[in-house]
């Protein structure tokens, strides 16, 4: 009887360690082998693109305002009750859609100010694009004929006191985004 139990394991430990799948040297695990044996790819699809309709979420959230009306405004929401590119039913998220409405301005003047300016010692920065960085997102905001331009990003949490970082050829400027409202900058940025 012994001798039959031994063969009987050695097939069962046989049988079992072939239909094992072997990983290659990178980690990939073949899903599936040709006829002739040659390992397939899996067609399993990569992690899904979102292409969010920004323009449609933020008319549908309520922070579409004209463009005179300056300052920091923000709404969170949950990525699956919205649609516009979020799927209804994968990785529900929290995010927060931002939006910053500002005026940039520049005077004829460098350095300190003694006097208060009205808008006749002020000119537009018009039609300029304006690049910005807030936390981990960058984008290209153009102002209209007025200096008028907006920043608009969705982002994982609050961003009012993060620091928000705009440019303008070689000139740059750093303030908090809760706190942009109209601008005035120095000779340097008047085109």
């Amino acid at each position: 009887m012994q001798i039959l139990i031994i063969p009987v394991l050695v097939l069962l430990l046989a049988a079992c360690s072939s239909s094992q799948t072997k990983s290659d040297d990178r980690g990939w695990v073949p899903q599936s082998s040709s006829p002739k044996g040659e390992s397939v790819p899996s067609t399993t699809p990569a992690r899904e693109e979102i292409n969010v309709d920004e323009v449609g979420l933020q008319k549908w959230l309520g922070l579409n305002s004209s463009p005179e009306h300056l300052g920091y405004r923000e709404k969170s929401f949950n990525t699956c009750e919205v649609g516009f590119g979020y799927s209804k039913s994968h990785n529900c998220q929290k995010q927060h859609f931002v939006v910053i409405n500002y005026r940039l301005q520049c005077r004829d003047s460098e350095g300190t100010v003694q006097k208060t300016l009205s808008q006749l010692d002020l000119r537009d920065i018009a039609s300029e694009d304006v690049r910005w960085n807030l936390s981990s997102q960058k984008g290209v905001s153009r102002t209209n004929g007025d200096g008028y331009g907006q920043i608009r990003g969705i982002f994982s949490g609050s961003q009012k006191q993060q620091r928000l970082r705009m440019a303008l050829n070689n000139e740059v400027l750093f303030m908090r985004a809760g706190e942009v409202t109209q601008l005035v900058t120095p000779q340097s940025w008047c085109p």
